[in-house]
């Protein structure tokens, strides 16, 4: 709730993402197998980046939680720091001096997060990134302008959000689109599941199979198209209804949808410090969209991070003269 304690988190959150995007190459240049070191199974050797995670597709979904919190600290502070409304000499000097010091490290963090995101090749992760930036420039600007300077402000955060992505893609879209290429933009493997799922859904639409309980009842509804040990349905979502029910499984999800509500309202409501509520949607709607091709919300670093950011979106989606009422 407290501004300076929600602005340490964000940032450290930030910090943390860099610094794993910093181990992956590092790992990757220096031949350095770190999972091996910290996990006894044998883990399968892949052409893709995935620093300390072990799948390449969670830990674009972790960079990517990254990268919209630092786009949007970014760009909310160079909406604050740049004269919008005194003419072009003081628009490009204030600009200048906003793209130095502290604005100028978060632009490396960000360009670093994109790139090393991208050279995961983690083709929901991008589209989910995409849309979340997508939603991030929604957000912030949203909402009543009181000044010609404040409506330039915020015209310029699509722009300045859309500049930094297209640096990024530039960098590194080649290893993604190779692996488009490669293996198409569908997956024979998630159709699989996802159809099993449905039956098992099916089979006991009330009650569920039993929540956590997917690798003990698939095989039971399983077409054979997939071989080996299957413990997640890659679908958090139809993965949870079928574990728990069509009324608990909605039930279970509706409590962070509730909280993204609120975010989004808290965009509207508040001036300062709405980048916290509008980072914490845009988010939600990142995860959602990846939860629907993966199961990164079963994974501890990815759950607690966006629980990181979604609490501290609602604890400041309130106008500070509303502690008092509330």
């Amino acid at each position: 709730r407290d501004r300076a304690r929600a602005a340490v988190l964000l940032n450290g959150l930030i910090i943390i993402a860099l610094f794993y995007a910093v181990m992956a190459v590092v790992m990757l240049q220096l031949e350095i197998d770190l999972q091996s070191w910290l996990i006894p199974e044998a883990i399968p050797t892949l052409d893709r980046l995935t620093g300390p995670f072990v799948n390449p597709n969670h830990f674009a979904e972790y960079l990517a939680l990254g990268s919209l919190a630092a786009l949007g600290t970014f760009v909310e502070s160079v909406r604050q720091t740049v004269v919008w409304d005194r003419g072009g000499q003081m628009l490009f000097r204030s600009a200048l001096f906003s793209l130095s010091g502290p604005n100028a490290l978060r632009l490396a963090a960000i360009v670093g997060l994109l790139s090393v995101l991208l050279l995961t090749q983690s083709r929901a992760a991008v589209f989910a990134l995409m849309t979340g930036i997508l939603a991030l420039a929604i957000m912030l600007s949203r909402g009543r302008d009181l000044s010609p300077g404040e409506a330039a402000g915020r015209r310029a955060i699509v722009a300045i959000l859309v500049a930094v992505l297209g640096l990024s893609v530039a960098l590194s879209i080649t290893p993604l689109l190779d692996r488009v290429q490669a293996h198409g933009l569908s997956d024979t493997t998630r159709s699989s599941l996802f159809g099993s799922s449905v039956d098992a859904i099916l089979t006991a639409p009330m009650t569920g199979q039993g929540f956590g309980a997917f690798e003990r009842y698939y095989p039971f509804f399983a077409d054979g198209s997939v071989k080996g040990q299957v413990d997640e349905a890659h679908n958090d979502i139809i993965e949870t209804i079928a574990d728990l029910g069509v009324p608990a499984g909605v039930l279970f999800m509706a409590g962070p949808a509730f909280l993204t509500w609120f975010c989004f309202a808290g965009v509207a409501r508040r001036r300062r410090d709405r980048v916290y509520p509008a980072v914490a949607f845009a988010a939600s709607i990142a995860v959602g969209l990846h939860a629907m091709a993966d199961f990164g919300l079963q994974i501890p670093a990815v759950a607690i991070t966006y629980a990181a950011f979604l609490g501290t979106g609602v604890a400041q989606s309130w106008r500070t003269n509303m502690d008092l009422v509330r």
